[in-house]
Formats: structure tokens, C-alpha cells, sequence
């Protein structure tokens, strides 16, 4: 895969992430996190855990495996 694909792909699932705010379906409460994933965190630094820990690995794996 080449480069510029590959940082057109991660920049595209970035992007669908943000830090922002949702309304939990259990008990209608709004709460702030990713809108995309549904997670809860409450700060910037948690925001970017959830980017390289949640969003990334995956994204690499699909990647990887398509490359083949």
C-alpha cells in the first residue's frame, strides 16, 4: 500500500472520531466522549488513548490484511 493511501486511510477513520458528546441509550443521559464508539472520557488525553488504543490497531489490521 502506498503511503499517501495509508495516511488517506487513517485520516479518514480519524476523522469519523471526535470529542464531543452523545445521549446514553440506558438512561437518556448526555455524556461526553465519542459519538462514533458510544465510549465515555472526560478529557483530551483520553480522547487520544481512545485514537491509538481503540480506533488505530484495528484500522492496521483491515489495512494489513487488504494489502496482501
Amino acid at each position: 500500500m502506498l503511503k499517501s493511501a495509508l495516511l488517506d486511510a487513517i485520516r479518514t477513520e480519524i476523522r469519523g472520531h471526535d470529542l464531543s458528546h452523545f445521549q446514553d441509550e440506558k438512561d437518556r443521559m448526555v455524556r461526553p466522549g465519542c459519538p462514533a464508539c458510544r465510549k465515555v472520557f472526560y478529557t483530551t488525553s483520553q480522547f487520544i488513548d481512545h485514537l491509538t488504543n481503540d480506533v488505530l490497531p484495528p484500522l492496521l489490521d483491515r489495512l494489513s490484511s487488504q494489502a496482501k
